[in-house]
This record gives C-alpha cells, structure tokens and sequence, in this order.
C-alpha cells in the first residue's frame, strides 16, 4: 500500500505542477480574472480541471503512505471535486468568453474517457 501511496503522490505531483505553470489563474478560489481566456494546452488538452485530478491522487497517496484512517474520506474529497467542478464550469460557461469551444475540445473534466 505504500508503494502504491508513493506513486499516487508523485503521479498527482507531476500533474498539479504542470497545471499550475500553464495556468496563471490557478487559484483555491473561484472566480473570474480581468484577462482571464480558457487554458487549452499541455494537460488542459487532456482534462478540463488537470489540477484537481491531480490533488486528489496526492491525497489519496498521501492517505496511504502514511496509513490514515481518513483514507477512507477520499470518496467524499472525490465528491467535493465534483460539486466544484459543476459551479465553476457554470460560472466559466457564462463568464469566460472560449469556454464552451474548449468544452468541445476537451470533453472530459477529470478523468480520459471517463468524466
């Protein structure tokens, strides 16, 4: 399980930083910025929502190498995600002009070929 916990965190890690780098508007908040356009390179061409894929894989590795009993929250973390996802894709649908032309483009919001 540890090993397992390892690859996660890293695999979120690797995720999270090119997220991060690719948007400058990647905040814990939601909402618009003054200039903001829709991200639609890098891992923004596979996923939508790239940094929050990548928090939850270094949340559930990190519950694993440490042996938490939380790790048994991760679903509800998953949930959080979701519910976060739908708001700010509503605001981002109204608000951010080339936002519904990239939702073509990049079908999924967290998972390939999954959501």
């Amino acid at each position: 399980m540890t090993i397992l916990g390892l690859v996660l965190l890293v695999s979120g890690t690797l995720i999270m930083i090119p997220a991060c780098r690719a948007n400058p508007w990647c905040q814990p908040q939601i909402q618009l910025w003054n200039g903001q356009a829709p991200v639609t390179w890098g891992v923004y061409s596979v996923v939508r929502h790239p940094h929050y894929l990548g928090a939850l894989l270094w949340w559930a590795g990190l519950a694993l190498v440490l042996w938490a009993p939380l790790a048994l929250l991760w679903p509800f973390g998953l949930w959080f995600y979701i519910e976060r996802i739908f708001r700010e894709e509503e605001m981002l649908v109204k608000g951010l002009a080339g936002y519904p032309e990239y939702m073509k483009s990049t079908p999924y919001r967290l998972i390939p070929g999954i959501f």
